[in-house]
């Protein structure tokens, strides 16, 4: 984008707000105009971060063959367009901690030089095709484990904080789901959304930080001149080894690569050590005056990972297996406000879903976040059926692929629905 364009929307942003706050306790934090959607976030006292997106533009064929673009000015929502921002600024606060202290630290040309490294990456990551409720959801799946498991899995992190004194805590997912976790929810959904998610319905990828849009080069500290860490990860071809540690841990000078993150309401630093094997994930936070050197590492993974990931690996794989392989009888999304958990049904995929469903999704969770509507009930033109409920601080959605149900048809399906999964929260 042109530097000229940019000026122009940051004035706009700026004179927007300083105009609104004349006329309310609250700033405007949504405007949509016919070719764009701007929307802002104070994320911190007089500081104010925005974003404009551009809409998506339709082309229309008529019955004589004639074509006709228009402008989507629907494909945002304040709900969504929002909950961007606010993903750009946990990922801030994760690299970073607080905007002022770094200001403070390293004054505005640091800061500039910081934004300038870690958003033009961001925004190459963000796929506009899936902003909507998944992203202002920005939960976790927990991993379905008997309580056998779930206790070996917390003896072997016990175990580790015992054997390696730098060791701060721990977290342990499968396959993206979160299996055990040391940390506050809050930190919990940060390092997930960055490690993990990739922002599409719900989708996690073990190795999503070592493919494109990420997978940027590792800077060692000692060399660098400062931008940020964000996406920066060592390159793995397979499944296993360290995302973030030893560049070359086959040669005896290799360069560390240790990322400090920001955890806690008091945003306190430690050093972020991600080690995948297989289908586990295992985020390491690490005292951040630790020293650690190559031989760390090594003895690290040979006496208190290979081993035990690998049996940790194939009993939960063994149960996840079995959980993913049963066949749901409808397709639905549910989101606990509370402990951020998502939970979808195995025949809910994105590619499953067409663009009108995503859409009227994505209204309903609007309408939703209102607190005035607790349920909505949309029939699409041609997709079918799409239901949403809120009830306290948990939501579901039901989709019915049959657009010639009757909207009583519907409401039974609902009904047997609530009562198969969640008769004991939604209560008629």
């Amino acid at each position: 984008m042109p530097v000229e364009t940019k000026r122009s929307h940051a004035g706009l942003a700026e004179g927007l707000v300083a105009f609104a706050k004349m006329f309310a306790d609250a700033a405007t934090d949504f405007v949509q105009t016919q070719k764009y959607s701007h929307s802002y976030l104070e994320c911190e006292e007089n500081l104010w971060i925005g974003i404009v997106l551009s809409h998506p533009r339709a082309v229309k064929i008529h019955k004589d063959g004639t074509k006709t673009e228009h402008i989507q000015q629907e494909a945002f929502d304040p709900q969504s367009a929002k909950a961007v921002l606010r993903h750009l600024h946990s990922m801030l606060k994760l690299h970073h901690g607080s905007c002022r202290s770094f200001i403070e630290q390293r004054g505005l040309e640091g800061f500039q030089a910081m934004l300038s490294d870690l958003v033009p990456a961001w925004v190459a990551a963000l796929d506009c095709d899936y902003i909507g409720l998944f992203t202002d959801f920005d939960g976790f799946h927990f991993c379905p484990v008997d309580r056998a498991t779930f206790l070996t899995v917390q003896y072997f992190t016990s175990v580790m904080e015992n054997a390696v004194p730098e060791l701060k805590s721990a977290v342990l997912l499968f396959n993206g789901h979160v299996v055990y976790s040391g940390v506050e929810q809050p930190d919990l959904r940060a390092l997930h959304s960055y490690v993990l998610s990739t922002g599409r319905f719900g989708e996690t990828s073990v190795l999503k930080l070592a493919k494109p849009p990420f997978a940027r080069p590792p800077v060692p500290h000692e060399n660098e001149v400062f931008g940020s860490d964000y996406g920066r990860c060592i390159p793995l071809s397979t499944a296993e080894g360290f995302l973030t540690g030893p560049v070359r841990p086959d040669h005896s000078h290799s360069a560390i690569f240790v990322p400090t993150v920001f955890i806690g309401a008091d945003l306190q630093p430690f050093k972020l050590v991600i080690y995948v094997q297989n289908q586990v994930t295992l985020l390491l936070l690490i005292d951040p005056e630790a020293e650690l050197s190559l031989r760390w590492f090594l003895e690290l993974r040979e006496s208190s990972l290979r081993h035990h990931l690998a049996s940790i690996s194939m009993s939960i794989g063994e149960q996840f297996a079995r959980i993913q392989s049963q066949e749901d009888p409808y397709r639905f999304i549910y989101f606990n406000h509370m402990n951020l958990a998502v939970k979808t049904s195995n025949r809910l995929k994105p590619y499953t879903l067409g663009p009108e469903t995503i859409r009227t999704l994505n209204q309903i969770h609007a309408d939703l976040a209102n607190d005035t509507t607790h349920e909505a009930v949309v029939r699409t033109a041609s997709e079918g059926w799409v239901v949403g409920r809120k009830s306290e601080n948990r939501e579901f959605y039901v989709i019915f692929d049959n657009p010639n149900f009757t909207l009583l048809k519907v409401e039974e399906e609902v009904a047997k629905f609530v009562q198969s999964y969640f008769s004991n929260i939604f209560i008629e």
